[in-house]
């Protein structure tokens, strides 16, 4: 569950031994209707299987650096349905973009006044302002990959990561 390692820490700190087991391998070991007592049994036949592998307990460090590389994605995710937001607002008044976040953005910019001729006063209005949610997603982003780059740089697994051919600052930092 969602705190599974915070109560691991807690629990390890009172002298227990903690073991965490993947969700995934403890539902198979469910059976019958999903109540308290069946994912209890089949968390105790998972813990009984020598060949699940278990999960090491993170730190809250490790937690927080990993909160960064969600908080991106989710960030990442925003713009881009932002993005396809605004490209079928504007393709409900006729204005077609090219494929990509770039290249449509590069387009309005280029064609801003040819394109707000074609629009009404509340529509010119909608794209300001996703457009101004864009400009904010991508300063959110980019503060959240330099958290990132930090992370890299302060961080000694992740320095040797990042030294393999192929693996940048989001690979090595996850």
């Amino acid at each position: 569950c969602g705190g599974a390692h915070h109560w691991a820490r807690r629990l390890q700190a009172l002298g227990h031994h903690v073991e965490l087991l993947p969700p995934h391998k403890v539902r198979e070991h469910v059976t019958g209707n999903k109540d308290d007592a069946a994912d209890a049994r089949g968390i105790w036949i998972a813990a009984h299987q020598q060949d699940i592998r278990r999960v090491p307990v993170k730190t809250a460090q490790q937690q927080a650096e990993l909160a960064v590389h969600r908080l991106r994605s989710h960030c990442v995710a925003m713009r881009t349905a932002s993005v396809n937001a605004l490209r079928s607002l504007l393709y409900e008044v006729g204005v077609t973009l090219p494929q990509g976040r770039f290249s449509g953005l590069r387009c309005i910019g280029e064609h801003r006044a040819d394109i707000d001729a074609m629009l009404p006063p509340l529509m010119f209005r909608l794209v300001d302002r996703q457009l101004q949610v864009l400009h904010e997603l991508d300063v959110h982003v980019k503060a959240l990959e330099a958290e990132i780059q930090e992370i890299q740089r302060t961080n000694p697994t992740a320095q040797r990561l990042a030294k393999v051919p192929g693996i940048g600052p989001l690979g090595a930092t996850a």
